[in-house]
């Protein structure tokens, strides 16, 4: 079995751009009244659904053999660590000060010291984190966390199991049951640990779980998986508009992601789907396209002000450069900062490793 999925990256650039082109349609209509596309773009949201369903099955297809495997905990934790905190705290340093140089720019709990520490470390908050789009960072850690836990159970993946099953459950019968009035005035804490954006993680790794199953004939259903998927997905991009039935998200977005992302890997595995070398590049680079994504449409909004381009070229060409423009911005950040930054800390971490086990040999002699 292919060890990368070209398909996963595709999927991870054009979730990216949507939640952009999302954050561009709305910022437009706030500042200049001016429906971009119609407000085609308005369900750009459920980018981050698919992020989600992304995840669940990215980390249970790469970690999969080491659930119930203690030893493995530390370097996993530390990998996710490495992936989502450095670049995301070098956008907060340039982001962090804004607030006190620039009072207006926020609401004034963003100078708070506490505030600042649990939008750094992405512990949940009855505010959005300094960097707004941090929000659902903080879901992510969470996932990783539970996943992470599951594999202290050594040898016992059986326990590891009903751990998921029953926090799962919790959140589904939550999800389920509870009424939204009542749901919006639980304790915060209770709101972060059973959201049912859970579940779109779960369908990630329910997705992973049926494509690497050896029994599992499904993946001779690729093609029928991912229409249905699109098939499901263009009817709650119409509904979004058209308000034909009240919908949560996680059956809007995150089911069609579930059948989507399993047909696109059942495909691939099979040498059905072709290179598309943009949507590789743009899916490496998607966490920092979605992480400055908003601070940047936003940005270059004042840019676009003061320079008149507005009156230059239009509504419609001005916002389009601005998610182009963004969109470059996010590559370059990724691959002049992100990356090199990623490669060396592991650079530090494995030259600690490497000195700790010549002291263990000097000991020993």
């Amino acid at each position: 079995m292919k060890s990368t999925l070209y398909s996963l990256q595709y999927i991870r650039g054009i979730a990216a751009t949507f939640v952009l082109l999302l954050h561009a349609t709305s910022l437009f209509k706030v500042y200049h009244h001016y429906s971009y596309l119609n407000n085609f773009f308005r369900a750009g949201y459920m980018g981050v659904d698919i992020f989600f369903v992304l995840s669940g099955f990215i980390i249970y297809f790469v970690h999969r053999p080491d659930i119930g495997n203690k030893e493995k905990l530390k370097p996993f934790l530390l990998k996710r660590f490495i992936r989502v905190y450095p670049v995301y705290w070098v956008v907060l340093l340039v982001v962090t000060p804004l607030y006190f140089l620039i009072p207006s720019f926020g609401e004034g709990f963003e100078t708070n010291p506490m505030f600042i520490i649990k939008s750094w470390l992405l512990i949940p908050d009855i505010h959005f984190p300094i960097l707004n789009v941090a929000w659902s960072l903080r879901h992510e850690v969470l996932f990783y966390i539970i996943f992470g836990l599951i594999l202290i159970f050594n040898k016992n993946r059986k326990v590891s199991y009903s751990v998921i099953a029953l926090w799962l459950t919790t959140t589904c019968l939550l999800f389920i049951f509870m009424p939204r009035d009542i749901w919006e005035g639980q304790n915060i804490w209770i709101k972060f640990l059973f959201n049912p954006y859970n579940i779109d993680f779960a369908l990630g790794s329910l997705a992973a779980h049926l494509f690497v199953s050896k029994e599992n004939k499904l993946k001779n259903f690729g093609k029928l998986s991912l229409f249905f998927g699109l098939i499901w997905f263009a009817f709650s991009w119409y509904n979004q508009f058209s308000k034909i039935i009240e919908v949560h998200r996680i059956i809007a977005w995150g089911i069609p992601a579930f059948f989507i992302i399993f047909g696109l890997v059942s495909l691939e595995s099979k040498g059905k789907l072709r290179h598309i070398n943009i949507l590789f590049i743009l899916g490496n680079a998607s966490y920092s396209i979605y992480l400055i994504n908003y601070i940047s449409v936003s940005f270059l909004n004042k840019i676009f002000n003061y320079l008149n381009l507005y009156d230059i070229f239009g509504y419609f060409i001005s916002i389009t450069l601005c998610v182009i423009i963004t969109l470059i911005a996010g590559c370059i950040l990724h691959y002049v900062i992100e990356m090199p930054l990623i490669k060396f800390i592991k650079g530090l971490i494995l030259e600690r490793k490497s000195k700790g086990k010549n002291n263990k040999k000097e000991a020993v002699a």
